[in-house]
């Protein structure tokens, strides 16, 4: 009775705390505008939530622009992206997580708000929403706010619009892929209840009740995974991509890798000899794939010749099943697909037909399987046996790939199969493309209802733009039953959650309740979603990932099996052992079958049926195959069933593959048992008790007389309880047998770490020890928290300072809520404190108020867990800002002559100085003023207004914090400069020669200069300048490109200044070394031939053009200024030869250049001209 009451005051404190309301917003609440423009009519307009707790939406808020009244809708969508696509209304149908909302906007821009508050929206903790409408012509239209987008670090999406109609040429120009962006946040907020709430925000997540049991079971899990008890001690086994993993049934496994020598790859498990033990495919595929015979003392034989199978294509999902009922396992499997430089070449299924003595033939189109897969086929990810319609006969459903229709194959009792996938309904929904359906990522079939009749869950790869109108979502198909069974598709109303990476599906029991939940996973962007199932009348499906703390991230394939024997399903899911801590919602009975070959029913049991009868309920199991549904993954060939707080089963039906059926009544609960072909079930072994509390990782637990209890084990009696204060239980408090599956100790110590655990002992045997879980007495004591800011001694702290702390640490995981006291105060014993905060849960509080300048603090923080009070942290000391200094000008000295008008000002750096303030004047009184400048973050200023020539002035500066400014520093004056003077040339040296065509002009730098004019020419008049460059800040010049050899050139400097131009220092003269350089007559490219003979020339010059095709040519003789002073052609040629003979008249003798220009490219040739 106990249990009943806690839960019901459990319930009573979860509901009663739903009631306060918090708003989620990004926007600032100041609208800015709008996003409609011609070119958006239609687009999508979107905001997206992440809320990281399970919550209930209330409200939604939406600031709506527009002046015109019209109809407008809201959808209330998820976000389910894998990856970097935002989701559209093109997937609204599936995507929806409550009816569209329509309404008519009232024309008046403004807040609109929308109550969904008896839809019980729930956000499951791990999701986002998105809020989405459709742009109008007239309106409403989202109005975004007048700060920048913020975007949210998780899901990277906040406010977006979509394009649904232009095909993306960067993305396979799928439409509904292009994105543009408001300038701010749409103002669009959600009002929510959290299910779990704590003060304005929410719990954080419980202790997890899926354990990761990776080192203490000694496994590491890698690839798909298949159970399988290969061994026959009634304990499941782990294999997994070259390792296997035996149980020793005391929570461990001993690895048996090198033992088997099977080596890689994945694994399917089938007695394919029928000698009670089971025997492996290993899938490497492309005719890797191999056949290894269990010899049941731990060797395993390779018999994949002896077999004839070969399977040369990439195999994806082996299946081991009886098609003819014939007592021997046949295979059939399902390829994927290849890729190859873009290209996607598809496979075929194929089934083999065991012939006996370890002989299969190839029976893919004599059994009609080929019949439903035409080439080039399909592309395959999970398929599994099930006798779905009841025969008797094993039927085969297949999850495609690509858009391509699902397959139940249906076997006609003889071993032929037709398609029947169209004609029952699982072929998939309709979308907008016909013969478009899913992209099959797993399956799996289970009777989650319990009216007998097995139902069907196909995991499918979703899309969210265009591509979303042509594919479907992951489905649930619940089996109609005769006569027809027909199945009728219930995923969305069910609660199944769209997503982009939806992939492997399995149902199992998890908590015991009779009727099987769903774990989802997801191959990439997403976690893997567990759902209780809600029973009658509508089963639906609520998302527990964040109540487990079963976080996993992108998880394609599962597999369950009860490892630990305690009677609930653990499960491995993406490379985790996960055991299961769930708490119990009934009892339940578990059951291995075994065939008779001789009697046409496999060893295995493959295709035998139980069903379970309590009172009108009834409880269905199918042993249909050794696939999961999803890659080369299996589960345990246990038939696992919960069934609720039922103490007794009236009786079983097991239905055998051959028709043969037996009833067996008054099954205990709590117990496996070992049903050998038509005979009664055996107990063979003791279950392991399961703890029930304290729970796992609980705190809290009272010290006088706690609760010790455990489920009742069937067939024991008496039980062996231990607590101890470590892991290893070498330091036992409590070591009892007793009768009783509970246990009243009487004393504990406080604040105590302890483990417990329990083992059930019958007349004969023993069960394994339970799990050991683990609880602490008292509430934990947070440990003293680490001031960080201000820091100790800390001077010239902001008077609104921010302080910052470390969190604590407890002696425990989980269940701890912390809260921190601020305390501040002028004294170091805190007698007066003049501010305490309370309740703080963050480690950051920035103190608002203005703290006195210059004066001393103290502060301190108390950590508190719950209600109980830890260490305080050590006392910190700080200083408050003072007033800085006067700062002390440093240049140009006081009364300094000759500054440049644009100079550098300088002080000394002043203490705790923020900025400075600074002003010049022509007046020592400053009543008017030059310049100023009153942000200035560091001791010196370059005056980038320039001041006048030969004029006094005056300046003083002043240094700021937040405490205030500083008095005026010392006035100090200082004249600025006439023009520059005259400079002295330095090198290259008037007249000299042999100069290098490259290297560096340099003078002596001028007074009153701030920047230099360099000009050469080769002449002394200075009209042909062959460098001229102005504004150089430094007294020298490096060019890059080489002077003409061998000839005479002139240079000349001056200063300049704001002020003006200095005059022109003397004119030096230099000569380079070698001689001219000149066209040397031939030149070829692959374009173009050129002859120039003779060059130097005097009276005439010919030049020889051949063009190698046909090209644009501009050909022209121009001057050193670069003017044309010749045009020979300028125009398309064609392929052939040219010749062109230049007499110069009335130009002077000298350089000239013949310019080319072919195809856009340049090519310039010396000429000289001689007279």
């Amino acid at each position: 009775m106990k249990k009943y009451i806690l839960l019901l005051i459990f319930f009573l404190i979860s509901t009663e705390s739903y009631s306060e309301i918090i708003e989620i917003k990004r926007d600032n609440g100041e609208p800015e505008g709008n996003c409609f423009i011609a070119k958006r009519y239609e687009w999508d307009e979107s905001v997206a939530f992440k809320i990281n707790a399970p919550c209930f939406i209330k409200k939604i808020k939406i600031y709506f622009s527009g002046n015109t009244q019209a109809n407008d809708t809201i959808w209330v969508c998820g976000d389910p992206a894998a990856g970097n696509l935002f989701p559209t209304l093109y997937v609204w149908k599936y995507n929806s997580l409550i009816p569209p909302i329509a309404f008519t906007y009232d024309g008046v821009p403004g807040w609109k708000e929308f109550d969904i508050s008896n839809l019980y929206l729930r956000l499951n903790g791990y999701e986002s929403v998105a809020i989405q409408h459709r742009l109008k012509a007239d309106g409403p239209w989202f109005s975004y706010d007048s700060d920048s987008r913020t975007t949210d670090k998780a899901s990277g999406k906040t406010s977006w619009l979509t394009d649904p109609f232009t095909p993306n040429p960067n993305f396979y120009n799928i439409k509904g892929t292009i994105y543009e962006y408001p300038a701010g946040d749409f103002l669009v907020r959600l009002y929510i209840e959290y299910q779990y709430p704590d003060g304005n925000g929410f719990e954080a997540p419980p202790p997890p009740t899926f354990v990761n049991i990776n080192s203490e079971t000694l496994v590491s899990i890698s690839g798909n995974s298949a159970i399988a008890d290969w061994n026959n001690d009634g304990w499941d086994d782990i294999s997994c991509n070259g390792k296997f993993y035996e149980n020793n049934q005391d929570g461990t496994f001993t690895e048996k890798s090198s033992q088997f020598g099977i080596g890689g790859g994945s694994y399917s498990w089938g007695d394919v000899d029928n000698n009670g033990y089971l025997d492996a495919y290993v899938v490497r595929g492309w005719n890797n794939d191999k056949i290894y015979a269990n010899q049941g003392n731990g060797v395993f034989t390779d018999i994949t010749e002896s077999t004839d199978i070969t399977n040369n294509y990439p195999t994806e999902t082996p299946v081991w099943f009886d098609s003819d009922n014939d007592g021997k396992l046949d295979l059939f499997i399902a390829n994927r697909r290849k890729e190859e430089n873009g290209q996607e070449t598809y496979y075929p299924n194929q089934l083999w037909v065991n012939s006996g003595n370890d002989k299969f033939i190839n029976a893919t189109n004599e059994a009609g399987i080929s019949a439903a897969e035409p080439s080039p086929y399909y592309d395959l990810y999970g398929a599994t046996a099930v006798d779905y319609n009841k025969d008797n006969a094993a039927d085969i459903f297949v999850a495609t790939y690509r858009l391509a229709p699902d397959l139940l194959y249906k076997n006609d009792t003889q071993g032929y199969f037709t398609d029947v996938a169209k004609e029952t309904g699982v072929v998939g929904l309709q979308t907008a493309l016909p013969y478009y359906f899913g992209h099959g990522m797993g399956c799996h079939w289970g009777d989650f209802n319990n009216d007998g009749y097995i139902d069907l869950c196909v995991g499918n790869l979703a899309h969210l733009d265009e591509r979303g109108t042509y594919s479907n979502p992951s489905l649930i198909f619940r089996n109609d039953g005769p006569p027809n069974f027909h199945f009728t598709e219930l995923g969305n109303e069910m609660g199944l959650r769209f997503h982009e990476g939806n992939a492997g599906a399995i149902w199992l029991d998890l908590d015991l309740d009779g009727y099987l939940d769903l774990w989802h996973g997801k191959y990439a962007g997403g976690i893997g979603s567990l759902y209780l199932n809600q029973g009658p009348p509508n089963f639906k499906l609520q998302d527990i990932t964040w109540e487990t703390n079963a976080v996993i991230q992108n998880p394609w394939t599962a597999v369950y099996s009860d490892l630990d024997n305690d009677g609930d399903l653990d499960m491995i899911i993406n490379n985790n052992v996960l055991r299961n801590d769930m708490e119990r919602k009934g009892n339940w009975a578990a059951f291995r079958v075994q065939g008779n070959p001789q009697d046409n029913v496999n060893k295995d049991g493959y295709g035998t049926k139980i069903t379970a009868y309590i009172g009108n309920k009834i409880f269905f199991r199918e042993l249909s195959s050794s696939a999961a549904g999803s890659r080369a993954t299996q589960n345990t060939n246990e038939l696992h069933f919960g069934i609720g707080k039922n103490n007794y089963i009236d009786s079983i039906v097991l239905v055998y593959p051959n028709g043969k059926s037996i009833t067996h009544s008054d099954i205990k609960t709590n117990a496996r048992y070992f049903i050998p072909y038509m005979q009664a079930p055996e107990m063979r072994m003791l279950s392991t008790p399961a703890l029930i509390q304290p729970k796992n990782y609980s705190n809290r637990i009272q010290i006088d007389k706690p609760v010790f209890d455990w489920t009742k084990v069937e067939g024991a009696v008496r039980y062996r309880f231990q607590v101890s204060k470590n892991l290893d239980f070498s330091a036992l408090v409590i070591n009892e047998l007793i009768e009783e599956s509970a246990y009243y100790l009487a004393q504990l110590k406080d604040q105590t770490q302890y483990y417990w655990r329990v083992r059930a002992y019958s007349q004969t045997d023993s069960s394994r020890w339970s799990s050991v879980w683990e609880f602490f007495t008292g509430t934990p004591i947070p440990t003293s928290p680490s001031l960080i800011l201000p820091a100790n001694n800390e001077v010239n702290v902001n008077f609104k300072p921010k302080f910052i702390w470390s969190n604590v640490t407890y002696p425990t995981k989980y269940l701890n809520k912390t809260y921190f006291t601020f305390e501040l105060s002028t004294d170091a014993n805190f007698n007066n404190p003049i501010r305490i905060f309370e309740n703080l849960r963050d480690t950051v509080f920035n103190f608002d108020e203005n703290l006195e300048i210059n004066t001393e603090y103290f502060w301190r923080i108390i950590p508190i867990n719950i209600d109980l009070q830890g260490e305080p942290s050590e006392t910190y000391k700080f200083k408050t800002i003072c007033l800085p200094a006067v700062p002390v000008l440093e240049s140009p000295k006081n009364n300094e002559a000759d500054v440049i008008i644009r100079p550098y000002l300088n002080w000394k750096t002043v203490d705790y100085a923020d900025i400075y303030h600074l002003q010049i004047s022509e007046l020592d009184d400053f009543s008017e003023i030059k310049f100023e400048n009153s942000e200035i973050n560091s001791n010196t200023l370059k005056v980038l207004k320039s001041l006048d020539g030969s004029t006094t002035y005056y300046w003083h500066i002043r240094a700021i914090n937040l405490a205030g400014k500083s008095d005026w520093s010392e006035t100090w004056a200082f004249t600025t400069i006439l023009i520059p003077k005259t400079l002295n040339l330095v090198y290259p040296g008037n007249e000299m020669e042999e100069i290098p065509t490259t290297f560096s002009f340099n003078w002596e730098e001028s007074l009153n200069s701030l920047y230099y004019q360099l000009q050469v020419a080769n002449n002394l008049s200075f009209t042909k300048c062959v460098i001229d460059v102005d504004s150089l800040t430094v007294a020298e010049f490096n060019f890059s490109t080489p002077l003409d050899k061998g000839t005479t050139y002139y240079w000349r400097a001056r200063g300049k200044n704001d002020v003006g131009n200095g005059v022109w220092s003397e004119t030096w003269s230099f000569k380079t070394e070698g001689f001219s350089d000149v066209f040397d007559n031939n030149f070829c490219n692959d374009l173009f031939s050129l002859k120039v003979s003779p060059n130097p020339f005097k009276e005439n010059l010919l030049i020889d053009f051949s063009l190698f095709k046909q090209s644009y040519v501009n050909i022209c003789i121009i001057n050193v200024y670069g003017e044309t002073i010749l045009s020979l052609n300028d125009g398309k040629l064609n392929q052939a030869s040219y010749s062109y003979n230049w007499q110069p008249m009335s130009i002077s003798e000298g350089v000239y250049y013949l310019k080319i220009i072919t195809n856009e490219k340049q090519n310039i040739y010396k000429l000289i001209y001689l007279k």
